[in-house]
């Protein structure tokens, strides 16, 4: 999995394409199955073997839930693995590998998001831009007042306006009850939506999956109802969407 973000930072992000025209592996196992440590967790074994990460941790998950649903990847995979097409173990990859130990690291790259937020730069024209992001975005500026006491300043223009660090700071209380398996889905859906604050409403459950995602999509769905859409931008949008919502799904699973 790829841990760079559209930030340069160093956090979790998953950017591979099911269309990727690299070899791929030959699929060198039968059987898969589960198998709970005692005081561990939940083992992914290939041939009553364990997985292990990429870093050689071994694949141990929190909850059954979860190394069930990593499984039957591992399971639907054919005469070839094509990783890509195995999202949430790479995002459990990188949840052992990347955020175990460095749960604050991670948080602060979110509140990071969250300080040049997506839904916080309004369009200056034209009017019925504007009218559509007011009415998709401020609800969540809002809930976030309401909801946690977290004030933002939204913009318009794209030159940035520094947020209040106090405000900043209080999405601490927010994001560190969160697990390593959990902060890992919030950091993925952050760096595909481009926002903070519409990853953190979807974790917190206030809004459904189809808001955040329309929400995240306000300009390019405007942009493309006035000049249309290629097929290249499209295919691109439906695996990003595909992405995030797998990323829901793990942080579902993560207890989350």
């Amino acid at each position: 999995m790829d841990n760079e973000n559209n930030q340069n930072q160093s956090g979790p992000k998953h950017r591979a394409r099911p269309d990727d025209d690299r070899p791929k592996p030959r699929r060198f196992y039968k059987d898969v199955s589960v198998k709970e440590e005692a005081g561990k967790g939940h083992a992914v074994l290939l041939d009553d073997r364990p997985i292990k990460t990429p870093m050689k941790n071994s694949l141990t998950l929190l909850h059954a839930g979860m190394a069930t649903a990593i499984a039957k990847e591992w399971q639907d995979q054919g005469e070839f693995i094509i990783h890509e097409t195995m999202v949430k173990t790479k995002l459990a990859n990188t949840a052992l590998d990347r955020v175990r130990g460095r749960e604050d690291i991670i948080i602060n790259e979110i509140i990071t998001y969250a300080g040049s937020d997506l839904i916080l730069y309004r369009a200056t024209e034209p009017a019925s831009l504007i009218a559509r992001e007011q009415q998709h975005w401020d609800p969540y500026l809002a809930w976030l007042m309401e909801s946690h006491n977290i004030k933002l300043k939204p913009a318009t223009g794209i030159i940035h306006v520094a947020q209040e660090q106090g405000e900043l700071n209080k999405f601490k209380d927010i994001l560190s009850p969160y697990n390593e398996f959990a902060l890992t889905a919030i950091h993925n859906m952050t760096s595909l939506t481009g926002s903070a604050v519409l990853a953190i409403a979807l974790a917190k459950a206030d809004f459904t999956l189809e808001d955040i995602w329309r929400a995240a999509h306000i300009d390019e769905v405007f942009q493309t109802e006035r000049w249309g859409e290629d097929s290249e931008a499209k295919r691109r949008r439906e695996l990003k969407q595909r992405d995030f919502n797998e990323a829901h799904e793990f942080l579902r699973l993560a207890g989350g």
